[in-house]
């Protein structure tokens, strides 16, 4: 895996948390709906950081256009709420199960070769998904 391609692949997987835990936020309550929504800014930050390392022009027209398969998992999140009622459980779960999406695309791209630079900002990053994790989970029940 080039540099270049590493570092799309984290920038799609953090498009992609990010939607998720913007979309599950608005049907879960206030306290739970605060945390999503940090985590997902804090994603935001992510991105811009990642864009910056790229450097790859083609990548900024589509910095924020989520996976097909994310856009899937929205669509099936929305149609178990309206038959189910929204629930702050599956939500979070869901979110939970995005964010260990992310951290095993980080896994892979830190066994990489990567500059020094691009080491450290993601390795900063995977240190905060392991604290993001705990904070779902924290919220999860």
């Amino acid at each position: 895996m080039t540099p270049k391609t590493a570092l799309g692949s984290l920038i799609d997987a953090c498009i992609d948390d990010g939607r998720m835990l913007d979309h599950e936020s608005r049907g879960a309550t206030s306290r739970k709906s605060l945390v999503l929504r940090e985590i997902s800014s804090q994603r935001a930050s992510f991105l811009s950081d990642l864009m910056d390392l790229s450097r790859d022009a083609s990548r900024r027209g589509r910095a924020n256009r989520p996976s097909m398969t994310q856009l899937a998992r929205e669509l099936g999140s929305s149609f178990r709420g309206v038959l189910g009622g929204p629930s702050d459980s599956d939500a979070v779960s869901a979110c939970l199960r995005s964010c260990r999406r992310t951290e095993s695309r980080y896994d892979t791209v830190l066994g990489t070769e990567l500059s020094p630079r691009m080491r450290d900002v993601i390795t900063t990053q995977r240190r905060q998904l392991v604290e993001d994790d705990a904070a779902l989970l924290a919220i999860q029940f």
